[in-house]
């Protein structure tokens, strides 16, 4: 947990005035995500179906995101921009949806590596269309990050796994076998 805390450090590139704005919003983010995640996985465990998680997240994005839209907005989108929020939308939404299937099956915790794919794809795309090539921190800093995580996760795992494989077999009651 300290070496990725370090990563973070590293990754903002905190200066003696502070993290600045950004920084702030980054950290906040995630927080914001994680406790999404958490969340999710306490409402599939209640039984409720994915269309109406689905529903209540793209409902409840809305509401947040449109005054902070309206007052960011110089102008309003034109055509081509519903496409492209549309698009957005569409993928974000599938985004959700393979998250709570998986969520569905495996513990949080147990997901977040693989959550890794992600900032290779987007490092991949943010270089293809926008030449944009991460800062020399940034990769130092996910070079602390990511191995933290997974030895965090792999720790996790084989605790989980010696607290099932310790603990005594259910049993069934017995039934007369039915005659023949």
């Amino acid at each position: 947990t300290v070496a990725g805390f370090f990563g973070i450090l590293i990754s903002l590139r905190p200066t003696l005035d502070g993290w600045g704005y950004f920084g702030c919003v980054l950290v906040v983010a995630t927080v914001m995500f994680a406790t999404l995640d958490v969340i999710n996985k306490k409402l599939l465990s209640d039984d409720e179906s994915l269309l109406v998680m689905l529903f209540y997240s793209a409902l409840g994005t809305s509401i947040l995101s449109f005054p902070g839209a309206c007052w960011a907005w110089d102008t309003w989108p034109n055509s081509h921009d519903f496409w492209r929020f549309l698009a957005l939308g569409a993928g974000a939404n599938l985004i959700l949806f393979f998250l709570l299937k998986a969520f569905s099956s495996t513990e949080v915790s147990a997901l977040q590596p693989a959550r890794y794919i992600e900032l290779i794809v987007s490092s991949s795309l943010g270089f293809l269309f926008f030449q944009e090539v991460p800062a020399f921190s940034t990769i130092l800093g996910a070079c602390l990050i990511v191995p933290a995580t997974l030895y965090i996760t792999y720790q996790e795992t084989k605790k989980n796994y010696k607290k099932k494989s310790n603990s005594p077999a259910p049993t069934t009651p017995s039934s007369p076998s039915a005659p023949l």
